[in-house]
Parts: C-alpha cells; sequence; structure tokens
C-alpha cells in the first residue's frame, strides 16, 4: 500500500470516527433526557464515595429535598444534608417492631464497601416540607474501579395510586364473586343497620318477603331503604311487631326467631346481632327461609355461613398480608386524609366486619383447601368442639389432629364430598353437621368446607 492508499484510508476512518462520535453525543444527550424525564440521577463516585461526575435530573431531585442543598463531593454527605428525616411523632410504629424508616446512610454504604455484593438498593425515607413522605431509593454498583448510584425519588402519592388501582381491581372482583354465592344460595340474607336501613338483600330474601306478583320490586335494588317500608301488605301493627323483634336484638344482644306469614307464604326468621369492638350491637343479620323447606335447622344454619365463607377464604387467604401492609404504609404515607387514603380505610374497615359477620355466628366452621386437604380456617367454636388450640390445627391435616380411626373416616367423606358434589353428613366427637365442596370460577374442586350443628 502506497501513501496515497494510507493517506486516504486515514480519511476514511477519520470520517467514520466524526460520525460515531456525533451520534454517541446524539445518544447520551437522549440518555440524560430520558434520565431527566424518569427524574432519575446517575452519580458515579471513587471506591471512597466521593463524586466524580453526574448527569440526568441530578438538582431537580436534590432540589426538592433540599431548596438549599449544595453540590457537595461527598455522596454520603450530600444525602444526609439533603433527607429531611422522619420524628418518631410523624407516624405510627407497629408495636414490638423496628422502625422502618430509621437507617443509617453512612454505616449502609460503608457495609456495602466492604461485602462482596455488586449491588444494592438502600431505601431511604424522608418528608417534604409539608409533612409529606417520600422515599428515597439509592441504588449502588460497584464497577471497575468506581461506584456508581442510580438515584430515584417517589413520593407517598405514587405508593396511594399504586394501592388504589390494585385494591378497587380487588374490590370489584370479590364485589362479583360475593354477589353470585349471596344470591345463588337457598335461604334469605339481610343485613340492617341499627336504624333498621337495608345495607344488603339477596334474591331469595327478596322472593320470601315480596309476593311472586311483584316482579318489579324482587328485581329492584332494596339497599338503603327502610326495612319496614318493604311490608307493603301487612298492617302497621303487623309491622311494628317485626320491629320490637329487632329492638330486642339491638337492645340486649341475643338471637330472636319467629314465623310469620308473609305474601302467603310462611316464613321463619331467625335475627342475629353483629356487634362492634365496644361489644354494642350496631348491625342485625336476618337469615329467613319458608317453613317448607327440610331440614330447616341445619339447614338454615350451614347457609348462615354460606355466603360469607367463601368470600371470607378469598379474603383472608389473598388479601390479609396486603392488608397488614396497607396498615403500616398509611401510617406513614400520608398524614393529610385524602380521598385515596380514605377509599384505603373503607376497604381495611370492609374486610374486618367480614371477618366479623364470620366470627359471629356460633357454629362450629372449618375450611381445608385441595387437594392438600390442610385446614385454612377454623372460627372459635370448631376448636372448642374439637378441644384444640389454633396453631394446632392450623395449615395442618385430619391425620395430625384427630385419631387415626376418625382421620380414616372423615377421608372417605371428603372423597364422598368431591365424587358427589352434594352435602355429605360427617360426625366429629358427637357433634354432627355437613361438609360441603366449594368450587373455584371454573367448576373444579378447591375447597372443602364443614359446618356442625351446636
Amino acid at each position: 500500500m502506497n501513501e496515497n492508499e494510507l493517506n486516504n484510508a486515514l480519511e476514511n476512518l477519520k470520517y467514520e470516527y466524526s460520525k460515531l462520535d456525533t451520534l454517541y453525543n446524539n445518544l447520551q444527550e437522549q440518555l440524560v433526557d430520558v434520565l431527566k424525564y424518569g427524574e432519575i440521577a446517575v452519580i458515579d463516585c471513587t471506591m471512597d464515595y466521593k463524586i466524580t461526575s453526574s448527569y440526568g435530573a441530578f438538582d431537580v431531585i436534590f432540589q426538592n429535598l433540599n431548596k438549599s442543598y449544595s453540590r457537595n463531593k461527598d455522596i454520603i454527605d450530600l444525602i444526609n444534608n439533603s433527607v429531611n428525616e422522619i420524628d418518631d411523632d410523624d407516624i405510627e410504629v407497629v408495636e414490638g417492631q423496628e422502625p422502618f424508616y430509621k437507617i443509617d446512610v453512612k454505616n449502609e454504604f460503608l457495609e456495602f464497601l466492604k461485602s462482596s455484593k455488586k449491588q444494592v438498593i438502600l431505601d431511604i425515607f424522608g418528608k417534604f416540607n409539608n409533612d409529606e413522605i417520600y422515599l428515597l431509593q439509592v441504588k449502588l454498583i460497584k464497577l471497575e474501579g468506581f461506584i456508581r448510584a442510580f438515584v430515584k425519588i417517589m413520593p407517598s402519592s405514587f405508593f396511594l395510586r399504586k394501592y388504589e388501582q390494585r385494591f378497587n381491581k380487588e374490590i370489584t372482583k370479590k364485589d362479583k364473586i360475593l354477589d353470585s354465592i349471596v344470591n345463588s344460595l337457598s335461604v334469605g340474607i339481610t343485613i340492617l343497620d341499627s336504624r333498621n336501613r337495608i345495607l344488603l338483600m339477596n334474591q331469595t330474601a327478596k322472593d320470601h318477603h315480596f309476593s311472586d306478583a311483584a316482579k318489579i320490586l324482587k328485581n329492584a335494588q332494596v339497599e338503603g331503604r327502610l326495612y319496614c317500608d318493604i311490608f307493603t301488605n301487612e298492617n302497621n301493627e303487623e309491622v311494628n311487631t317485626r320491629m320490637q323483634h329487632h329492638g330486642k336484638v339491638l337492645a340486649r344482644g341475643d338471637s330472636v326467631k319467629y314465623s310469620k306469614n308473609t305474601n302467603e307464604k310462611n316464613v321463619n326468621f331467625e335475627i342475629y346481632p353483629i356487634k362492634n369492638d365496644g361489644n354494642l350491637v350496631d348491625e342485625l343479620l336476618v337469615i329467613s327461609s319458608l317453613n317448607a323447606m327440610p331440614d330447616v335447622d341445619s339447614d338454615l344454619k350451614i347457609s348462615k355461613l354460606t355466603s360469607l365463607a367463601k368470600h371470607f377464604k378469598l379474603e383472608g387467604d389473598n388479601l390479609k398480608e396486603r392488608v397488614k401492609e396497607l396498615e403500616l404504609n398509611q401510617t406513614w404515607l400520608m398524614k393529610k386524609g385524602d380521598e385515596s387514603n380514605n377509599n384505603n380505610k373503607l376497604l381495611h374497615e370492609s374486610l374486618r366486619q367480614l371477618y366479623h359477620y364470620l366470627e359471629i355466628l356460633p357454629f362450629p366452621m372449618a375450611i381445608l383447601d385441595l387437594p392438600n386437604l390442610k385446614y385454612e380456617f377454623i372460627n372459635k367454636s370448631y376448636l372448642a368442639m374439637i378441644g384444640r388450640d389454633k396453631k394446632e390445627v392450623l395449615s395442618r391435616k385430619d391425620e395430625q389432629v384427630f385419631s387415626e380411626e376418625l382421620a380414616s373416616e372423615l377421608a372417605h367423606r371428603v372423597a364422598e364430598s368431591i365424587t358427589g358434589g352434594l352435602a355429605v353428613p360427617v360426625t366429629i366427637h358427637g357433634y354432627k353437621g355437613k361438609q360441603y365442596m366449594i368450587k373455584n370460577e371454573k367448576g373444579q374442586p378447591q375447597h372443602i368446607m364443614r359446618i356442625f350443628n351446636t
């Protein structure tokens, strides 16, 4: 190759290098724009955390944290001087647990440096000047001869939106399941508040309360109406007698049973108190059934729980830990009550009430999962019936709880429930009850439910 050819090759290389350099600069500018848009800062440091360069949303983030911040040459000092720490008085902490928001930034950074870890994510909590809580997330990565930190700030409103979207979806799904279960029951279920205003009435209860000719009323939404207003064919004295029964339950806290001809049907009514945390009755549960129903006493007791059992199972397994997480996060995410926070509190209250409804019905009950046949739920009456503590039964199988003979008999009953799909009689320690198979939305066996007479 002669000199001219070498010069030409050199010029071509310079041209290609120039193109690559321009492309690199453009890509770097685009990267910086993306980081700024995503509010992420990238900080490069020496192995002793001295800042050598930064780009992205560096100024945006640290000005939000502390408007008087200065570009400190040490990333540890930069964060410590910028973060407005949360005081113990700002939030409530679950008793017996270490405050989750407490972190020694310097110690965490130095521990990472000494460890063999290649990367670590640190969650640092603080509060803005308006007292809103935020999470400053710092991801540290060890590279060849230096440390790179990715820094992002997430206000509490970000978490609330995520929680709201997730729980709204959960609520909608569970509401559909609950409506389907409640309206498929063979007994009527009505829930009233302390003023006898209807909170819930399933389709069977409407059939018991309304005439067969009143098709419009049977399909109408009655929630929110006064209970006494739906008895259009009864005189004031008869309606007042019904209200007196409700008054007794509200005042004394004891259940009441009575039978009454209602729209040419002889209907049994059982009224149960629903008590609040202060042990005061603030709601009523009314169970209704036709006198012509076979095995009324047993079926009524079983049906009282059916509307709530499967829903509680879904809530207890899938949301119990989420609600605990939500309780913890609600205490620090927003001190000021806003609409999203109120929605989450309402969700927690709703779940608490569902659990309470299930616990107050005084019939031994248990739910076992399939195919493992381990106990997933047992109420206090069931534990009292078998003479065991909850920790001795929960997540265990029948053969771990009962004698070999009884466990074998129960296994046969389970097989009958799965193959037959009908109610199967069961007896434990002289208590008689029934066993049901619960299917999932696809019609597949999912749980075994046992309910006993008292």
